[in-house]
């Protein structure tokens, strides 16, 4: 049966004026992930970003607070216990989020993601767009600020603005990413990456399109996509462009760069397993050695993970950890955050690494 909570109890929430109570029912109800009819559909989006910035940090203070790190026996291999269990739900849901889109713009150089600014002109003082770019070898989230998820794979950049105006939500890309779009009808999302056009309202999806590439695609998980190449008017004013492709759950669009056409394919991820990363899957772990979460994961979403070499002591960590609704990036970063670990990843293959 699904739960219901008023859009007063959350503004209250929000607001610090809950009694212990009530601030149960509010966790009780975002931890089930059964959200329909959604409130939250009454909310701004950045009410909609705050409340999921207070369910992070109490998911990460939980966390914290149930952490055991036994004394190092130098005899052997050091254990890390990690211990998630009672928030699991809360973890499913939001363990992985971060609020990108309210840190300051800055460039980093290196292997660091790079986030800048995009004056609309030089005597601006607010920048009109925010530029981030994806140089590490993991995959990165960025979240806008309607509550949408972008998740960067290396050598990718995406431009977007600060705030989405009300006519409407545009971002460009180059690279590779997935998108996980909060639905709002009165403002479309449209993708602009190279020579493909994407519009949809609410829905997930994922766009491979590299500069200087043969071809690109579009593949759609859920919901509805519209795919579009830009007018190219002739001498007559007329447009030259075929006509936009509707797309659904386990349909992409293929874009030929030297033929300038666009097709619509069926696609299987048994076909294409690079994509299995991005479907939502539920995992428990209850004190399960690192070696045998491995084993897994590369079961349930076809990857090839493995410990580096010069990291071994990684296989005997432990870890106690729900994972409900998650795609493999997500108990990535989890896992990142607990173990004190990183990763590299070229396709299917992923190398889990001590963070030095």
């Amino acid at each position: 049966m699904k739960k219901f909570i008023s859009p007063e109890l959350i503004r209250k929430y929000l607001t610090g004026k809950c009694t212990p109570e009530e601030v149960a029912k509010v966790l009780e109800w975002y931890e089930s992930g059964e959200q329909e009819p959604d409130p939250l559909a009454y909310f701004t989006p950045q009410e909609r970003i705050a409340l999921k910035e207070m369910m992070y940090s109490n998911v990460v203070d939980r966390i914290r607070s149930q952490k055991a790190y036994p004394n190092p026996v130098f005899s052997g291999l050091i254990r890390q216990r990690v211990i998630l269990g009672g928030v699991a739900a809360a973890i499913l849901l939001f363990a992985a989020i971060r609020i990108v889109s309210h840190q300051p713009e800055t460039f980093e150089t290196g292997t660091e993601a790079v986030i800048g600014t995009i004056p609309a002109d030089e005597a601006c003082a607010e920048p009109a767009e925010v530029l981030v770019e994806n140089k590490l070898r993991t995959i990165k989230r960025q979240t806008l600020s309607d509550g949408s998820v972008i998740w960067l794979q290396p050598e990718t950049w995406i431009s977007f603005p600060r705030e989405f105006g009300a006519d409407g939500r545009q971002v460009r890309m180059s690279g590779e990413a997935f998108f996980e779009v909060s639905p709002d009808s009165s403002r479309p999302f449209v993708v602009y990456s190279g020579d493909l056009i994407t519009r949809v309202v609410g829905t997930s999806f994922n766009i491979k399109a590299y500069k200087d590439g043969p071809s690109a695609e579009v593949s759609v998980f859920t919901g509805k996509v519209s795919v579009s190449l830009p007018d190219i008017p002739d001498v007559n004013l007329r447009s030259m462009s075929p006509p936009p492709l509707l797309l659904s759950k386990h349909e992409k669009a293929v874009f030929s760069s030297r033929e300038k056409s666009l097709e619509k394919k069926a696609y299987s991820t048994h076909k294409e397993p690079e994509l299995n990363i991005w479907k939502k899957n539920t995992i428990s772990f209850d004190n399960t050695p690192v070696k045998e979460v491995v084993e897994v994961l590369n079961r349930e979403f076809d990857v090839s993970l493995q410990v580096d070499k010069a990291a071994k002591e990684l296989n005997s960590y432990m870890l106690k950890a729900d994972f409900t609704n998650q795609n493999l990036p997500d108990i990535l970063q989890m896992l990142e955050k607990s173990l004190n670990l990183t990763y590299e990843i070229d396709g299917k293959d992923i190398v889990l690494k001590l963070d030095k």
